[in-house]
């Protein structure tokens, strides 16, 4: 009887765990792919995550819809999808596509529902 107890707990525990590595022992960060930030963007919107992808500058991918934020917005993608970034983090649009980075970012979301990442902070993955 005590297994069956047991079970539904482990079950809902294992489902509810999100990675959040402490980094310098001051900051928590979520790690997230893309594709569930822009699914679970309402839950997310105000999170501080972190994010390792494929710059692409302006040369976004089909389907990766723009949040109309600025002029110059930029993106990024990983296995799961695309997103748009507010700030470059120090990236050139043009020189730096293709470069594999890890992002410091806040969710964002516009008025109009559309997800994008606001950028604290940037390290090329070598």
């Amino acid at each position: 009887m005590k297994k069956f107890v047991f079970l539904p707990f482990l079950a809902i525990f294992s489902f509810s765990c999100v990675a959040t590595p402490t980094i310098n022992g001051s900051v928590n960060l979520r790690y997230e792919q893309i594709g569930d930030i822009i699914k679970h963007c309402s839950e997310l919107e105000g999170e501080r995550v972190a994010v390792r992808a494929v710059y692409e500058g302006w040369h976004c991918m089909e389907g990766c819809v723009p949040p109309g934020i600025t002029r110059c917005d930029a993106c990024v993608k990983d296995s799961s999808g695309c997103i748009y970034l507010k700030g470059t983090g120090g990236l050139d649009p043009v020189m730096d596509r293709g470069k594999e980075v890890f992002f410091r970012a806040v969710v964002k979301k516009t008025p109009k529902g559309v997800c994008y990442l606001e950028v604290q902070s940037v390290d090329e993955v070598r």
